[in-house]
């Protein structure tokens, strides 16, 4: 069963903090596109400068009835503001868009025509980008659903294309259901995937579909938490969270693994990528966790193994490699944006 596309069910929200030039130029292309009927809401993150001051100032000659905005009395981080654009969202469809990923031309006629006509089971619509690979045609990858999600979702460029926020309109109270997992999962900064990952454990899917929504962002480096450490220890997080046991088992272990070893099951890849990328401490845990979420492969069962008979030589060993190296990344905090 279908349900006819209604505009005044259909809310662009733009979470933002401290890019009020890059804000400026996705309103500047994305204002035009519409009309009254569909609302506008940037949730501002308690940026250091008021955004709707900078931003009505620059905009004037354009349509502003649409525009909404929210200040949060605090910085709630990145994955807090994601799930305060799913609580603040009052339409039955949203577009989540960055605050740096510029919509093309005709973003909102595309989305209009994908909603005409929607299946009742569908959850979410998710469009094609530059943050990750789409499935080819002869994959035959027109939905997710939970019988194909962990082949789909195991590859980790398709796994990218699925976490990239601004590829994807959500059926928003169906997010609000889960809105006590997704504050559980905050530190993930993608409490979004939480949410998929447990919709398409109750027969809901995801629709695939091979058009473009949005110029993808580059970001500056240290301007986003979006780093490779981030995003492959988001993994592990994601692993903690309320996600359904089926894809603890099936699919964060895969994933996890491509990501950090490019398909290899090398405990030295694991190993590498954490003196590259954490400190002693944060390298230690890092890699337990690892082992066991891998608790099913040897390479890593050898980790876990080493850590437990010889946690002294290897923390002796992890500070003489830091010793030595120079350069190393400064502590930050990963979560705040």
């Amino acid at each position: 069963m279908c349900q006819k596309y209604n505009s005044m069910n259909f809310s662009i929200v733009i979470p933002t903090y401290n890019r009020p030039e890059k804000l400026l130029t996705v309103l500047q292309k994305l204002m035009p596109q519409i009309d009254e009927s569909i609302e506008v809401l940037i949730i501002d993150n308690c940026s250091d400068i008021i955004l709707s001051d900078f931003v009505l100032g620059k905009i004037d000659t354009l349509n502003t009835g649409s525009l909404r905005f929210i200040r949060n009395t605090g910085n709630v981080g990145l994955g807090g503001n994601i799930l305060m654009a799913f609580l603040q969202c009052k339409s039955e469809w949203m577009w989540l868009l960055g605050d740096d990923d510029v919509p093309l031309f005709n973003a909102i006629e595309t989305i209009k025509r994908n909603l005409k006509e929607i299946a009742n089971d569908i959850f979410a619509l998710k469009f094609n980008s530059y943050a990750g690979g789409f499935p080819a045609v002869s994959e035959n990858f027109k939905t997710i659903n939970k019988e194909n999600s962990v082949a789909y979702l195991s590859n980790h460029s398709y796994y990218s294309n699925f976490l990239f926020i601004s590829n994807s309109v959500y059926r928003t109270n169906d997010f609000k259901k889960y809105t006590f997992q997704m504050s559980n999962g905050l530190r993930t900064i993608a409490p979004h995937i939480i949410v998929s990952l447990n919709l398409l454990c109750t027969d809901k899917k995801v629709s695939l579909i091979d058009e473009y929504l949005v110029n993808h962002g580059r970001v500056v480096e240290g301007e986003s938490n979006w780093s490779p450490s981030r995003l492959i220890s988001g993994v592990v997080d994601i692993y903690n969270s309320d996600i359904p046991k089926y894809y603890k088992n099936n699919f964060i272990p895969v994933l996890l693994n491509n990501y950090v070893s490019a398909g290899e099951f090398s405990a030295k890849s694991y190993f590498s990528f954490a003196l590259k990328n954490f400190d002693i401490n944060e390298s230690r845990n890092f890699l337990f966790k690892c082992a066991a979420i891998h608790k099913s492969y040897k390479s890593l069962q050898l980790i876990f193994f080493g850590y437990l008979v010889g946690n002294i030589f290897v923390n002796r060993l992890l500070s003489g490699i830091y010793k030595s190296k120079e350069g190393l990344k400064d502590n930050i905090d990963l979560l705040r944006n």
